[in-house]
């Protein structure tokens, strides 16, 4: 998290408020959704290397609610289905490989597990009776 314009902090490897501007990003891809309804992309700076960043595009957050943002961000992740997190991680790291050494058939595996899984299941479940899903890595 880097020091945003305007008090705020930036997410997604911006280097200050104006970096996280949409209009200095080129080649942005969205990559997923995430159960918050924040969605991940993977840009690059105009105009710097060729360095690939992911990230959600100009999130600041308050200096005074960052930890409590954080917290909050990274728990709602790990409350996530543990093979979805994976599938999810897996495919973000094939993803910044390049494209002729990427394992996309392990992705869809990784993906399609998730769907034909117990977690799946529980969740569906858990969605109905509006409870909260007790996820168990299968």
């Amino acid at each position: 998290m880097r020091r945003g314009g305007g008090g705020g902090f930036t997410r997604g490897g911006g280097g200050g408020g104006r970096r996280s501007d949409i209009r200095l990003k080129q080649e942005i891809i969205p990559l997923v959704r995430l159960n918050n309804g924040l969605e991940l992309y993977r840009f690059r700076f105009k105009g710097s290397d060729h360095t690939a960043y992911v990230g959600v595009m100009a999130q600041e957050v308050p200096a005074a609610e960052l930890e409590k943002y954080t917290l909050d961000y990274a728990n709602t992740i790990v409350n996530n289905a543990p093979m979805t997190i994976a599938a999810v991680k897996r495919s973000l790291i094939e993803y910044g490989r390049n494209p002729a050494e990427r394992d996309m058939a392990l992705c869809q595996k990784l993906v399609d597990a998730c769907y034909t899984s117990a977690d799946y299941k529980e969740g569906q479940t858990a969605f109905m009776e509006k409870r909260k899903p007790a996820f168990v890595g299968r």
